[in-house]
């Protein structure tokens, strides 16, 4: 077994109570919409759940989102701040796959979380929850690379912090500007969409709308998987160049980090104005 596979495997089992508190809230869930849920079946033929029900579903997924953010926070961010990420460097290991492994094992944690969570919901009313499953799996991995900058730079006092204000800044302004032009594109799909009976009254034919739907969804998923991508390597490089010197994390880090959002947003805003959309 390679290193970072190790270092991966010991993060699952030192944090496994997660999965069975997962799991256990998932079943719990599962009976509550078995024994409430409305026997009448809709249009889908999926039963409708009650009011508790939906709570305590949307309830269990934000909870698990907020573990998923505790968790990117005590990867690497406590460790380093701590000074026990000195450990792992006093061993025959690159920064590399140190970085590699804790990454990966935070994935597999929150997605076996996510997964145990959510399946018997899925089980029970598997055609509405595969979609909301895939989404709350997805935001899971967002908040979990939240988790990883946030922990590395809330702690780390270091003057770099101006950089990282004006890079927030710069490809926050940018994605504004891209989900403004997005939402303009939407508004146009959803005038054509509507008049069914009048398409002249539109400025797209139902046939376009439906194109430009799909293209919309394709770029915002690509965007926010790319800059979610980015936060991981970001992570990886930081580690490997700065190992425990927490002023070199915090500079790798936010020299690759926003460097790599601001490109990644600005190509986003680019298609978005001239591109497909």
């Amino acid at each position: 077994m390679t290193a970072a596979l190790r270092i991966a495997r010991d993060e699952v089992t030192r944090r496994w109570p997660l999965l069975l508190a997962a799991l256990a809230i998932g079943l719990l869930a599962f009976a509550i919409a078995a024994a409430t849920s409305d026997p009448v079946y809709s249009e889908l033929n999926s039963p409708r759940y009650s009011e508790l029900a939906n709570t305590c579903m949307f309830g269990a997924i934000v909870l698990s989102w907020g573990a998923a953010f505790v968790i990117g926070m005590t990867l690497v961010g406590r460790p380093l701040h701590d000074g026990r990420l000195a450990f792992y460097f006093t061993r025959p290991v690159g920064g590399y796959a140190i970085a590699a492994g804790k990454i990966g094992g935070g994935l597999a944690l929150v997605l076996a979380m996510e997964l145990a969570l959510i399946a018997p919901l899925v089980v029970f009313d598997s055609e509405t929850l595969g979609e909301s499953g895939a989404f709350a799996i997805a935001m899971a991995v967002v908040f979990l690379a939240a988790g990883l900058a946030v922990g590395i730079l809330a702690r780390s006092r270091s003057r770099w912090f101006l950089v990282d204000a004006i890079g927030a800044t710069t490809a926050s302004l940018i994605a504004l500007a891209m989900f403004a032009r997005i939402d303009a594109t939407y508004q146009q799909i959803f005038d054509a969409l509507r008049w069914r009976d009048a398409p002249t009254n539109a400025s797209l034919s139902q046939e376009e709308a439906w194109t430009l739907l799909h293209r919309a969804d394709l770029l915002v998923r690509g965007v926010i998987g790319v800059a979610v991508a980015a936060v991981f390597a970001a992570v990886v490089v930081a580690v490997a160049t700065g190992r425990t010197d927490r002023e070199r994390v915090h500079r790798a880090l936010t020299i690759t980090l926003w460097s790599s959002v601001v490109i990644t947003t600005t190509i986003g805003l680019a298609i978005a104005r001239w591109g497909f959309l």
